[in-house]
């Protein structure tokens, strides 16, 4: 039952952050932020910009996605009680 929750949870902050980095990767303030960087390194380094982009986003969105389920699950917890 354990390794199974913790499957499920895995699981459950992977497509979330696949979802919030594909929406994040959709809107203009990806460009925005990708443009700064751009800039940031000199404007000749495009690979470099769009590398610190899709990894900055995927921290973030992972930490995102593992806060809002630590508190789902705490939350869930709670209410049992």
């Amino acid at each position: 039952m354990k390794y199974t929750s913790r499957l499920v949870k895995v699981t459950v902050v992977l497509f979330s952050t696949f979802f919030l980095t594909q929406w994040w990767m959709g809107t203009i303030w990806s460009e925005r932020y990708w443009t700064w960087l751009n800039h940031l390194f000199g404007g000749q380094r495009l690979g470099l910009a769009s590398d610190v982009e899709l990894v900055t986003i995927l921290i973030f969105a992972a930490s995102v996605s593992s806060g809002f389920l630590y508190f789902a699950t705490r939350a869930s917890q709670f209410l049992k009680k």
